[in-house]
């Protein structure tokens, strides 16, 4: 049986990063579960660049590499901040670059955490037969 190609990603902009924490706490959880090939994607790491890609074309390297990386994906995790409500601008504008037909019939489990006193919550993220615990 070959492995499933998981990948996470998180729109956080700092390091450490709850989004970046929480993705990877549920890829581990799924990897106890089953056969998975785990990659992670962070917006921390692109945001340098990210911002003034207007294509997936003539994209640097980094990001052309993201790109593939999550168009390329069996199943993919996706985490974010929420700021002001949303997430992060920088995470939408990511998938605003992705094929969407390479999205068609993937998994895709999607979690978000907040960090205003107001927003703080914990939770429980249900993928399958496993899952995974969240609290700030």
């Amino acid at each position: 049986m070959s492995k499933v190609k998981l990948v996470t990603v998180s729109g956080g902009l700092s390091r450490p990063s709850r989004s970046a924490a929480l993705a990877a706490a549920i890829a581990r959880k799924l990897a106890s579960q089953g056969s998975f090939d785990i990659h992670s994607v962070e917006i921390a790491d692109l945001a340098a660049e990210l911002g003034g890609v207007l294509s997936p074309k003539g994209a640097p390297p980094r990001i052309a590499e993201a790109i593939r990386t999550i168009e390329s994906a069996d199943a993919l995790v996706v985490s974010t901040p929420v700021y002001r409500g949303s997430y992060t601008g920088l995470f939408k504008h990511l998938f605003d670059l992705i094929d969407y037909e390479a999205l068609i019939g993937k998994p895709v489990l999607l979690a978000a955490c907040g960090g205003a006193i107001a927003m703080r919550w914990s939770s429980t993220i249900s993928f399958d037969r496993c899952s995974a615990s969240s609290s700030p």
